[in-house]
């Protein structure tokens, strides 16, 4: 009997799933290069993402995410993009996700007044250039993969980012804040990319989607749950 309840018992602790957690982004905006430089977009239905020939039409986007509540390690994580308009994508092109380094300064960004001469991470001197290892952004940026656009998707498209390099990322953090940024991959000539930001009326804004491992206490709770259930049902046959 004990030999049956050791297997049943390890039955119920190999069952039980990963737990999975929808996390939206707690503060976004958009920083814009030239005139609007100083300027706060924090309020802006649109993330704007590309890069142009000419700095001053530059844009960038910031999304901060909270996730204090993850107490087990990050299995599965997905960044859920939805494009706002396809009015403005004539042609295919790359967007690429950065993360700001874990315990950077600039972790506590304000939504309400972060521009592009305050931004962490964003490089005002040479923001076409990759000489700092980031497409646009200093070595505080960490590259954790690039998103494909087709020039025909439509309005509320989701568009995402999942990759080892995210999940890593995510493990790594040890304050809870966790920043992605995005920017062209290239520089393009008249293409913009605009995705919903969270203060978008019908569009949902940008999400981290994961999945966690379970607390061993509970995988060892469930299973011995299981195995009392299973008693009980013996017992009354």
């Amino acid at each position: 009997m004990m030999k049956a309840l050791t297997i049943l018992l390890v039955v119920g602790v190999l069952a039980v799933s990963a737990q999975a957690v929808l996390i939206e982004a707690e503060a976004d905006a958009t920083i814009a290069g030239g005139s609007g430089a100083n300027n706060n977009y924090g309020t802006s239905t649109a993330l704007k993402c590309y890069n142009r020939s000419a700095s001053t039409l530059d844009h960038k986007s910031y999304m901060r995410f909270d996730i204090s509540g993850l107490t087990n390690d990050v299995e599965t994580a997905t960044l859920n993009l939805r494009i706002r308009t396809s009015s403005y994508i004539d042609t295919n092109v790359t967007v690429q996700v950065y993360g700001l380094n874990n315990g950077d300064a600039g972790e506590s960004w304000g939504e309400g007044t972060i521009t592009w001469n305050n931004a962490p991470a964003n490089d005002t001197s040479n923001p076409n250039n990759d000489s700092h290892g980031a497409y646009g952004f200093t070595s505080s940026a960490t590259l954790l993969g690039t998103i494909e656009i087709a020039h025909n998707l439509a309005g509320d498209t989701l568009v995402t980012l999942s990759n080892t390099a995210l999940i890593n990322f995510l493990n790594a953090d040890t304050d809870g804040q966790v920043t992605l940024m995005c920017n062209g991959g290239t520089v393009w000539a008249d293409d913009e990319v605009q995705f919903a930001s969270r203060s978008h009326d019908t569009m949902t804004g940008p999400e981290l989607d994961i999945t966690v491992t379970p607390e061993p206490a509970t995988m060892v709770l469930l299973g011995l749950g299981g195995v009392g259930l299973l008693i009980r049902r013996r017992r009354r046959a």
